[in-house]
């Protein structure tokens, strides 16, 4: 029986209340204080004990003597801490002996629970009375590093003293009564009540004569006693599954190709991992390039037994995850799981929509086949796709097209659903849903989590079986990416695939001209309006187009779904499924449209209405504005703010882990996470001996003379380049500044010039990679996520502080609510965050050296830029452009 889960012993009930205990304060206590437990106690130094007897004193009474009076009794320790290191509990009548090497048992301070590690030695339990013995002769109680038993004081329900025995609790061996309470380095064990555990209100009239090893009292104990015993035995596990983490650590790493050692962050952030899923608190952790980030969380979730998601920003880290670290942990760690990565429903090939393809007397273009498509890739797709198991991209032999792929693949707006397909059994994407939620450890991507939290878990959750934590990698990127996909788009390309579709399956050439007209109105609005921001009450020239829109898609509907009904008596033959799946699939992608329209509708109306459309409220809460999205315009609809939806639909639900190499010091506030504990794990590289950071305070500032500055940039620029012998990736915060550096530095450079835009980003760095003295020209997607390890890579440049936009339309949002200090409640931490990105792409191992170059010289003049140094890692400085070109040209001489 647990020390922490028995109540005093050889005592009246009546004697129980807590006014019945002698009123004496606990200071510093070794023993772990519970985080939900209300107890508070002062701060002074020992226990206060009559007469000072201790265990090894000639006891009086003596040891087999029974107490005569609870007056005789020391009080019972009242613990303020939860979270000790090294605590144990002796059992009553037993005799504490100390093993503690030069040091006198006696004599020695007790240790401040303050201190991170506050010491009770190891010790032997030998029982004086031989048919009494719990704890087998010569076997440790080793409880370092485990969460002492729960202990306090409080009033007593009169629950039944002779509580039945039953089964284990949680897996934990029992062995331990309770009794004396050591104190600390060299202290014995006190005579005192028993430490009363503090489980809401429910303690237990307990008696040693009746407790049987490794059994426990359940039977007649309420609820509410039962889950707080619970939440004492995880916490005596808390060191087995730390000691287990460790273990697993050091073989993982060492079965690493050409070993390896596991990291001090590394095993630091794996341990603060442990203690919060022990704890259920939700933790953000900053952990440094090189830590080892993924094994560091990846163990600590296995071996926790609890179902987890992990949830990434970038496909690269989730093949990762899936083609290695995985099964790396799968073959050297001592228990076994399941996993599954999960992507979005358009990553697989759909066999409904290669059936369309196939089917015979098919004329060209072929039918279902997107404009632009490569048809020798949809045959070579076809063949692949009869002996591919997962159906998903990333396993095709060659990379298809945009076009193509959307021939063969249905995103979840017009898939036709399992209920009406005839592939269901084949269906790639629900196979893969399935399997991730069956997962102990499901792998997936932030887009797919948010739409699991819009959709109330159904999304990655089994019924009874739903995920008890959730693990955000990058997470810097996670407001960006719910605040997407809480809102929705509206594009001129919906409404011509609504008239694509509509086009075969209803033979009503109005119908699909009407949609076609309707885009094309759309498509003007879009153009006569760029950057706009959309205010209620002020968009009298789109309420119009959007109206007109809406009535012609609720034409089609209308057409579809008396279609629907006339072929529902029609012979069942194959070309009758073919051209009901064709008529639902329009009825899909038509009601999620119309939807859409109206909800942005709703949006534009007077605030006052706020309009209901289906199950969401239109306010102020949203904002719609119009944006270029590549080469077209788009109307885009987000909430302001994800922070609240978040606190009510997941924050509650399960612990998260939020991690990155850089986040944002407003993050949690901005996600609304509720006290979350935080950390932040240095990077093991030496970044003073690799790295330089340089910044020139000889040119002009960009934000008082533009035109003098993108000059003195240039010149910059080129002069690094040659310096650095290429090697070198310039990032821009703007396609017009890199356009402009690409035309202006390649005609005087040696150096092969790679520009964004030119090849697909893999093979741009496949490219930089591969040739050691190119040069890489970029933009905001390469800020990011990318990995240039070695030689290639000596120098970063970039062009100035990435900060947002003045015309961003949802930070202008944001810093209007945000008050008088918007810009340094938005703006700041976000160029702060993104300035460390960029800089973070230059060392990426312990071998890596190199200069990051930043042209603007409000990084060092400016009266915010301790905020934006201090979001860097801790790389030497200089603004003096010879020992930044004496430093490159060390580098691979």
């Amino acid at each position: 029986m647990l020390a922490s889960e028995i109540g005093p012993q050889g005592l009246a009930e009546h004697k129980l209340a807590v006014g019945d205990l002698p009123e004496k304060e606990v200071r510093d206590s070794v023993l772990a204080r519970r985080a939900d437990d209300n107890v508070r106690v002062g701060h002074f130094g020992v226990v206060e004990v009559p007469g000072n007897r201790l265990l090894g004193d000639t006891p009086h009474p003596g040891v087999n003597e029974a107490l005569h009076g609870i007056d005789q009794l020391g009080p019972a320790p009242v613990v303020e801490r939860h979270c000790e290191g090294q605590a144990a509990v002796a059992p009553r009548h037993f005799l504490c002996v100390v093993h503690q090497a030069n040091e006198s048992p006696w004599h020695t301070s007790v240790a401040p629970a303050d201190e991170p590690d506050a010491h009770v030695p190891l010790v032997h339990l030998v029982t004086t009375v031989d048919e009494d013995l719990l704890v087998e002769p010569e076997q440790e109680l080793n409880l370092v590093g485990r969460s002492a038993p729960v202990l306090s004081r409080e009033g007593v329900h009169r629950e039944p003293s002779d509580a039945q025995v039953v089964g284990p609790l949680e897996n934990v061996e029992e062995r331990l009564l309770t009794g004396g309470v050591a104190l600390g380095t060299g202290k014995a064990s006190l005579f005192g009540p028993t430490a009363v555990a503090v489980h809401d209100a429910c303690d237990m009239n307990g008696d040693p004569s009746g407790i049987q090893v490794g059994r426990k009292h359940l039977r007649n104990l309420p609820p509410r006693c039962l889950r707080s015993a619970a939440q004492s035995a995880r916490r005596v596990l808390l060191m087995s599954t730390a000691d287990e983490v460790s273990i697993a650590l050091e073989e993982v790493t060492g079965a690493l190709p050409g070993g390896g050692e596991v990291r001090r962050g590394q095993r630091s952030m794996a341990l603060e991992i442990v203690e919060a899923i022990d704890t259920e608190h939700h933790l953000v952790i900053q952990a440094g390039t090189g830590t080892g980030k993924t094994l560091a969380y990846l163990i600590p979730a296995i071996l926790s037994g609890r179902r987890t998601v992990i949830a990434t920003w970038s496909k690269a880290l989730q093949d990762q995850m899936e083609r290695s670290d995985l099964p790396m942990l799968l073959e050297h760690l001592d228990k076994t799981f399941s996993h599954a990565v999960l992507k979005g429903w358009d990553n697989y090939v759909c066999h409904e929509r290669l059936d369309q393809i196939r089917a015979p007397g098919r004329q060209q273009p072929l039918e279902g086949l997107v404009d632009g498509s490569d048809d020798t890739q949809v045959d070579s797709i076809l063949e692949w796709a009869e002996s591919s198991v997962s159906g998903d991209r990333a396993d095709l032999p060659f990379e298809p097209t945009p076009a193509t792929w959307s021939s063969v693949s249905v995103g979840t707006d017009d898939c036709i659903g399992l209920s009406e397909c005839p592939f269901a059994s084949e269906c790639r994407p629900a196979r893969a849903r399935q399997r991730a939620r069956d997962a102990d450890i499901c792998i997936t991507n932030h887009h797919l989590y948010a739409v699991d939290v819009a959709l109330n878990g159904m999304l990655l959750d089994h019924p009874d079986h739903p995920h008890e934590l959730v693990v955000f990698d990058e997470a810097h990127q996670l407001e960006e990416v719910f605040t997407a996909s809480f809102g929705f788009q509206l594009t001129v390309g919906r409404f011509r695939w609504l008239a694509r579709l509509a086009r075969p399956a209803l033979k009503q050439a109005d119908l699909a001209a009407e949609l076609d007209d309707g885009a094309t109105r759309f498509s003007t609005w879009l153009a006569d309006n760029p950057d706009r921001r959309l205010v209620a009450d002020s968009c009298s020239d789109l309420d119009p187009v959007l109206g007109l829109a809406e009535t012609r898609i609720d034409r089609v509907l209308v057409a579809v779904r008396k279609a629907v009904r006339d072929i529902a008596h029609s012979s069942d033959d194959s070309a009758t499924q073919r051209e009901r799946r064709r008529l639902t699939r329009l009825l899909n992608a038509g009601s999620t449209l119309i939807g859409d329209v109206r909800f942005a509708r709703g949006l534009l109306r007077k605030p006052t209405e706020h309009t209901s459309i289906g199950q969401a409220e239109v306010g102020d809460e949203h904002l719609a504005w119009v944006e270029r999205s590549g080469t077209r315009m788009v109307l885009r609809v987000a909430p302001i703010e994800v922070g609240p939806r978040l606190a009510s639909d997941l924050w509650p639900l399960r612990t998260a882990v939020l991690t990155s190499a850089t986040l944002p010091i407003n993050l949690p506030a901005r996600l609304a996470l509720p006290k979350p504990d935080t950390s932040t794990v240095d990077s093991p590289f030496d970044y003073e001996t690799q790295s330089l950071l340089y910044c020139p305070t000889h040119i002009p500032s960009p934000s008082e003379d533009e035109p003098g500055w993108s000059a003195a940039m240039l010149t910059e620029l080129e002069f690094l380049i040659h310096a650095g012998g290429g090697r070198t990736l310039a990032l821009f915060t703007s396609w017009r500044r890199l356009q402009a550096a690409v035309a202006t530095i390649r005609p005087l450079v040696p150096y092969r010039i790679l520009e964004q835009g030119d090849l697909p980003a893999r093979t741009l760095l496949e490219e930089f990679a591969a040739d050691e003295s190119s040069c890489l020209f970029a933009t905001r997607s390469f800020w990011q996520g990318i990995d240039v390890p070695g030689p290639s890579l000596g120098l970063v440049v970039i062009d100035r502080i990435p900060f947002p936009r003045p015309d961003e339309h949802l930070t202008r949002a944001w810093r209007d609510r945000a008050g008088l200090d918007g810009w340094g409640a938005v703006d700041l931490p976000l160029g702060a965050l993104r300035l460390a990105q960029g800089v973070g792409r230059l060392i990426r191992s312990r071998t890596d050296h190199g200069v990051a170059a930043v042209l603007d010289p409000r990084l060092s003049a400016a009266r915010y830029s301790g905020a934006l140094l201090a979001a860097l890692p801790p790389m030497r400085r200089t603004s003096d452009p010879e020992e930044a070109a004496t430093f490159l040209g060390s580098l691979f001489s």
